[in-house]
């Protein structure tokens, strides 16, 4: 659903204040498979290709980045 009072702008950039403040406080490895997987859009082939590890790997750092992202924001 469209957001398109002011104070639904309001709550909307702060939640993405929320989450870019989270994303800062992971480590760079953690920050640069979300990032990959979620914002970019490419497989756990493709991240796994791009960083040098195994789509196994990958799948357990994008399990641990997501599950630190949680705790960072609360939604644990």
């Amino acid at each position: 659903s469209r957001i398109t009072s002011p104070t639904g702008h309001a709550l909307r950039r702060e939640e993405i204040e929320r989450l870019e403040s989270a994303l800062d406080r992971l480590s760079e490895e953690h920050r640069e498979v979300l990032t990959l997987a979620y914002f970019a859009g490419l497989s756990r082939a493709e991240i796994g290709a791009r960083i040098g590890k195994s789509e196994e790997a990958v799948r357990s750092l994008l399990h641990r980045a997501t599950a630190r992202l949680a705790i960072l924001l609360g939604t644990d």
